[in-house]
């Protein structure tokens, strides 16, 4: 009798245990369908952000509404999202920050929270602008480069070409219209035209390179690795400096382009 009633004590705590199992998933989980792995993101360890994008700062977010110029990083990135969402002025490189500063009230999280910015890049974005990647949080808001401000940023350079359509023996290789980033130095050189006249031009040693694919053939940077560069947002005072222009290129083709491959520049900033 004993014997049997231990029998049944363990049967009907086995079939507790396997009920259990079943509803919870337990050891019997099936192996096809594995628990999700949740990735913390990055900042505050683990904190999620409330707002993640990419923001090419122009020149008119380093001005308010009223045209008065701005002088710092978090007043820039206020007028920026305002611009974005408000008065739906956008630069190329401009992205979503999945509407969270679409409210005029969100935006105000910029002058009430510590704006983390390398000082180099800050310097950048308050003289003349740049392309960066921000991360907002509910106690601070993280500036850099693409893919450096989940770690607050830091003074290393982007990538020298980026992005390319493919590359070819250490070369560069880039589609028509086909918009990019490079790093290098500006200088100025004097050329003459064949009619006689002299002009000056502004040239960047990229330091790697570039082919360039058009609809009519190819071209690629001389041994020089330097392409002709131009564009309103070139200013004299870079000449000299090691320097971040984003824009198209083209193959030269007047006798007012001083080198194989011609880029106008749309936005440009010093490494300093």
């Amino acid at each position: 009798m004993r014997q049997r009633s231990w029998f049944l004590a363990v049967t009907v705590l086995s079939v507790v245990l396997t009920l259990w199992g079943l509803s919870t998933g337990g050891a019997c989980a099936d192996p096809a369908r594995p628990s999700p792995i949740v990735l913390a993101q990055a900042g505050g360890g683990g904190e999620a952000p409330l707002a993640e994008y990419l923001c090419q700062i122009g020149d008119h977010d380093l001005k308010n509404s009223e045209g008065k110029r701005l002088k710092t990083v978090a007043e820039i990135l206020r007028q920026d999202r305002a611009n974005y969402h408000k008065f739906k002025v956008r630069d190329r490189r401009d992205l979503a920050d999945e509407t969270f500063f679409a409210s005029a009230k969100n935006r105000e999280l910029f002058s009430r929270v510590t704006v983390q910015c390398p000082p180099s890049l800050a310097q950048r974005i308050v003289g003349s602008g740049a392309i960066v990647q921000v991360r907002a949080y509910r106690d601070r808001i993280v500036v850099g480069i693409l893919g450096e401000a989940e770690s607050g940023g830091t003074d290393a350079p982007e990538p020298a070409v980026e992005p390319a359509a493919a590359q070819d023996g250490g070369a560069i290789t880039l589609k028509p219209d086909q918009e990019f980033t490079v790093q290098g130095k500006l200088s100025e050189v004097r050329s003459t035209h064949p009619n006689g006249s002299s002009f000056k031009s502004y040239i960047l040693k990229v330091g790697r390179a570039i082919r360039l694919e058009d609809g009519d053939g190819s071209c690629s940077t001389d041994d020089r690795l330097e392409i002709h560069v131009f564009g309103d947002r070139i200013e004299a005072k870079l000449e000299g400096q090691q320097v971040t222009a984003t824009g198209t290129a083209f193959c030269e083709h007047t006798a007012w382009h001083v080198r194989p491959i011609v880029m106008k520049v749309e936005s440009i900033s010093s490494l300093r």
